[in-house]
């Protein structure tokens, strides 16, 4: 439990799972295992977003991304803070951030039609 904690903190860091792994010695594969949602919380959300990316409205079904919207230790893994995303958009997610954008600020410009 206590690895699974520290992953997390790197990862809120702003650390890369490659990053992490480096560091830990560990795949990049590894650790995003490590702090991934359990199964049952997967399932959670894939139901709740009926299988459709959040963003584009992609039926993606359970081969879905869990994007994780929490930006604290204690939110990051709650059910309300995670997103079912298709690989386009969680990447096009995580490039919005990395440049500073609040979360729905990428939609516009990259032109996407938020179907939720």
């Amino acid at each position: 439990m206590e690895r699974k904690n520290e992953i997390l903190r790197m990862r809120l860091d702003g650390m890369t799972y490659q990053q992490i792994g480096k560091t830990l010695g560990i795949s990049r594969q590894r650790v995003q295992y490590l702090i991934s949602p359990p199964p049952y919380i997967r399932k959670l959300v894939v139901d709740r977003a009926n299988g459709r990316c959040e963003i584009c409205g992609i039926l993606v079904g359970r081969s879905g991304h869990i994007h994780h919207e929490g930006t604290t230790f204690e939110d990051y893994q709650d059910d309300d803070n995670l997103k079912l995303l298709c690989v386009s958009c969680h990447k096009r997610v995580h490039q919005a951030l990395e440049m500073g954008m609040n979360y729905g600020d990428y939609e516009s410009i990259w032109g996407i039609n938020n179907r939720r």
